[in-house]
């Protein structure tokens, strides 16, 4: 959208969501970061799964020569990426918000700024809780 000069209704019907192709459908959140020790092993396996025990992982960070905790951390990262994605996207329509009033005498109105108001404060608790899944802890699992 850079350089396009959105109309006011569509910033304010929220319908405006960026350029570029769509990407594929992706497994739905929440993901979570669980320890696996496969077979007999001590080692553990980190695994980026949907549920608990028994259910499909999405992505393994296996063993290698990368400390366990920076593995774990890489394994939040992508743990969290729904959760991520859920934020850019609100971001987005917050900042096409702000920035969608063609002049100052728009931003004034008291419907803008509590609309702007309410929006920030449904942002504010989920980027919130993103950052804190990204930081998380591991789940335990024998297998």
């Amino acid at each position: 959208m850079k350089g396009k000069r959105l109309a006011r209704e569509e910033c304010l019907a929220g319908t405006v969501t960026g350029e570029g192709e769509r990407m594929s459908s992706y497994t739905p959140g929440p993901w979570i970061v669980r320890e696996v020790h496969p077979g007999r092993s001590n080692t553990p396996v980190l695994q980026v799964a949907i549920g608990g025990p028994g259910t499909p992982a999405i992505a393994e960070i296996i063993r290698g020569t990368r400390p366990f905790g920076e593995r774990a951390a890489n394994a939040h990262l992508i743990a969290t990426a729904p959760d991520l994605l859920e934020v850019a996207r609100l971001g987005y329509h917050l900042s096409t918000y702000a920035a969608c009033c063609n002049d100052a005498r728009d931003r004034n109105t008291a419907d803008w700024v509590t609309e702007l108001r309410r929006l920030i404060e449904d942002f504010q608790p989920i980027a919130e809780a993103a950052i804190a899944k990204a930081l998380g802890s591991v789940e335990r699992e024998k297998s």
